[in-house]
């Protein structure tokens, strides 16, 4: 009898720890997104208030800490040769975002850096309004399949360990 326990609880926490895995990628993803729009909201405010040319901007806005932007990216800014090439490849490393994730981030590389300043505004605001609508789709997504993740992890890791007895 205690050995179908231990085998209705084992089966229980791998079940859970696969739930609350799936459920920790949803909330990778909400954080993912939200350190993008904020990256872009200091980028809006380099370009608009510093007129800073965009190597300066990827420099101060990702600092040491290389979340997103890497030195290849900020010399393609300055010599802009590969900076449209570079600008995909820093956006493919973005791990748990899905393509829709992505394409606002996409739609930048096609015009940053080839306007003006006030150009470079526009396309940076449009980019993170689409950011922050998948923002809010990514947040929702959290708030309700997290937790169903989670409870169906458990459940079926416990109706497993039920079957195996």
């Amino acid at each position: 009898m205690m050995i179908q326990i231990l085998i209705v609880l084992s089966a229980s926490m791998c079940g859970g720890a696969v739930g609350f895995a799936i459920a920790d990628a949803l909330k990778k993803k909400r954080s993912y997104i939200d350190d993008m729009v904020n990256i872009l909201e200091q980028m809006l405010n380099f370009i608009r208030y510093n007129h800073m040319k965009l190597s300066e901007v990827f420099t101060a806005v990702d600092g040491e800490r290389r979340f997103f932007i890497t030195d290849e990216l900020i010399t393609a800014a300055d010599s802009g040769v590969g900076f449209e090439n570079e600008w995909q490849i820093c956006v493919e490393k973005l791990a748990y975002l899905q393509k829709d994730d992505k394409a606002p981030l996409y739609f930048l590389s096609e015009s940053l850096g080839k306007s003006d300043t006030e150009g470079q505004i526009a396309v940076i605001l449009s980019a993170r309004e689409r950011l922050l609508h998948q923002l809010e789709k990514a947040k929702s997504d959290y708030e309700r399949k997290g937790r169903m993740f989670r409870t169906l992890g458990i459940l079926s890791g416990a109706a497993l360990g039920i079957i195996c007895i």
